[in-house]
């Protein structure tokens, strides 16, 4: 970009050792921008750390996210970046670390439901379909309802999603026998509250596509390098691909925030640039 020529090992000592550590402080402003938003979607992934097993989480929503990099896949990295007292509205998929958020309203991902629904279609055999076919149904009617939402007055819309959850609770009371189907039973019966949040709090989306986009360039990252070396250029990679991201979501020049962070400049990450 400069017509400079660098080597990978002086790149790697100017984000891990100079670069990194004076993200810290915004990067802990981040974290406190979501704790206070209404709205994250949470995802996590495997990772390498120096040849270990890790996990990297991320935390996302319209405005900001946050990458960390844990040795844990367990509640307590979760909380340490949300805090165990997050209300918000919160995007997630069916595992169960994410039911410990008990103050929060909760989103499973229908997207996984219809995988997992499409799974147990394609082994049942005649009757056993009968119990996937009408959960994938209600499924269905509701992501309609919620694309009419318009063509209806708000009392309107109230008594159609009424109606799904009647029937999503009639549904709640069958004990399939057929063991996939028992097993979806039970995972629906833990879900309950979390399947039909989208239709009554639009803000939040259906799927956790949001935090799925936003691990994505993570993925892509460890296929090409395998994860981190040491614990410090973890934390490091963290601090600065959340600056990276959320700059890019607020339309700020990153290139400009890294100069200001070399020249002892504390930059100022405001909101988004409207669309």
């Amino acid at each position: 970009m400069f017509n400079l020529k660098v080597t990978a090992s002086a790149l790697c000592r100017a984000a891990v050792e100079r670069l990194g550590p004076r993200t810290n402080e915004i990067y802990q402003k981040l974290i406190t921008q979501l704790r206070d938003s209404g709205v994250v979607h949470v995802d996590e992934t495997s990772w390498r750390v120096d040849g270990v097993n890790n996990w990297l989480w991320v935390f996302t929503n319209d405005e900001t996210t946050v990458y960390a990099i844990a040795p844990s896949r367990g509640a307590e990295v979760a909380f340490a970046v949300l805090g165990k007292d997050y209300a918000g509205l919160l995007g997630r998929d069916g595992w169960s670390v994410y039911r410990k958020f008990q103050r929060a309203r909760h989103q499973t991902c229908l997207a996984y439901l219809f995988k997992r629904i499409k799974g147990i279609l394609e082994e049942a055999k005649r009757g056993q379909a009968r119990y996937p076919r009408k959960v994938r149904r209600l499924l269905k009617r509701a992501l309609e309802l919620r694309d009419r939402r318009q063509s209806y007055t708000p009392h309107g819309f109230a008594v159609q999603g009424g109606k799904l959850l009647a029937e999503l609770a009639r549904i709640l009371r069958w004990k399939p026998r057929y063991d996939p189907n028992r097993r979806l039973a039970n995972h629906l019966k833990r879900e309950a509250d979390a399947i039909l949040t989208f239709l009554f709090h639009p803000e939040i989306e259906a799927t956790n596509w949001p935090a799925e986009q936003a691990i994505r360039p993570a993925v892509v990252n460890r296929k090409i390098s395998g994860g981190n070396r040491s614990v410090s250029g973890a934390r490091a990679q963290a601090m600065i691909t959340s600056l990276i991201a959320t700059c890019t979501k607020r339309g700020i020049d990153i290139l400009k925030v890294f100069r200001d962070i070399f020249r002892g400049i504390q930059p100022t990450i405001g909101p988004p640039v409207a669309a």
